[in-house]
């Protein structure tokens, strides 16, 4: 009898490991699709519960307006937002050409200024080549335009996959909004551990998700809003790609708006625009590296604490290996790891 058993357990354990390996071969070029949507469920639930109870439990009618209301919220601006990036990388790529005249025209002037100053230096021997540093300018120009440019043709080419991953979207949430919290009673029937210890594991991995989007990626919007608020009142032209450029810095920790900041700053400082680099300067000392300390009390989940080494880590390793939803993926993995030696130190050491 337990030979019989062992056998029906190993033959159902096979035809559970085939059929698990054909499925994920069969949804593997939708598995960051299915991540998102169940993602974009969990934020937008809650106003999804609130809805059901003032509709009298009308389910299908609360998860249209939820999804209409939030998409109004979150996806109609990242949509204008793209399409006035391509039609900035557009006018950028027809301006290059002008900008990089004019900027080698006083490119030359401070060549001829620093070597004078190099010469007067005893022992220091050479004279920067004008035309080298041209040549890297103009190239890295062309390189610049061309990149964008080539971003801009693929959205557009890639417009079908788009729509059709947009549609796929849509029904995939509209299916599991009223399923989250059944979902949740799922992996916990599935798993063989305590009840308390996979609610620990479920409920460390979400607040991760609504801290690095509740906190990270608003603070990173508002730090690249005023970055390129101050920018714009420099007098920068392209503020909505350095703007976006921004907010991406600004959710990695340590790098920040910095990286885009000070440069220019410095940059207007030395071409005798001592307005616009004091004003950007000044701005990103004063004002943004401010914003993160004052929001992030406000915003930012406190029951999932990860070391800002640890969290700087999972994200970059998590898009080197997964891409950009690594971003997510990484933290989400360090801290259901990081809970694993929790538990095991709480229950299952000795």
């Amino acid at each position: 009898m337990n030979i019989h058993h062992k056998n029906k357990r190993l033959f159902f354990f096979f035809i559970w490991g085939i059929t698990a390996f054909v499925v994920f071969k069969v949804l593997q070029g939708y598995l960051s699709l299915i991540f998102i949507s169940i993602m974009y469920s969990i934020i937008v639930y809650p106003l999804y519960f609130w809805l059901t109870k003032k509709l009298h439990r009308m389910h299908r009618l609360a998860t249209i307006i939820t999804i209409v209301v939030s998409f109004f919220i979150i996806i109609v601006p990242l949509i204008i937002a793209g399409n006035l990036f391509i039609n900035e990388a557009l006018r950028f790529k027809e301006t290059i050409a002008i900008d990089t005249e004019t900027s080698l025209t006083s490119i030359d002037r401070y060549i001829s200024l620093a070597n004078d100053l190099t010469s007067k230096i005893p022992g220091l021997r050479g004279a920067i080549e004008p035309e080298q540093v041209e040549h890297v300018v103009r190239q890295a120009a062309q390189n610049l335009s061309k990149f964008l440019l080539s971003k801009a043709i693929q959205i557009g080419s890639s417009s079908v996959n788009i729509i059709t991953n947009f549609f796929l979207f849509l029904i995939t949430i509209y299916f599991t909004i009223p399923q989250i919290p059944h979902i949740k009673d799922k992996l916990k029937n599935l798993s063989p551990l305590d009840d308390k210890i996979d609610q620990m594991y479920i409920d460390r991995a979400t607040a991760m998700m609504m801290s690095l989007l509740k906190g990270t990626f608003l603070i990173a919007i508002v730090q690249g809003i005023i970055g390129g608020l101050l920018l714009w009142i420099a007098g920068v032209d392209y503020i909505l790609t350095l703007t976006i450029a921004m907010v991406i810095l600004a959710v990695l920790p340590v790098i920040g708006t910095a990286f885009v900041t000070i440069p220019i700053g410095l940059f207007f400082l030395a071409s005798g625009n001592i307005f616009g680099g004091a004003v950007i300067l000044l701005g990103q000392i004063i004002i943004m590296s401010n914003i993160d300390n004052i929001l992030r009390a406000e915003l930012a989940a406190r029951d999932t604490p990860l070391h800002p080494v640890l969290l700087l880590l999972s994200i970059i390793g998590g898009i080197q290996l997964f891409g950009p939803l690594g971003f997510i993926y990484g933290p989400i993995i360090m801290i259901l790891f990081m809970t694993s030696l929790e538990i095991y130190t709480k229950h299952y050491k000795y």
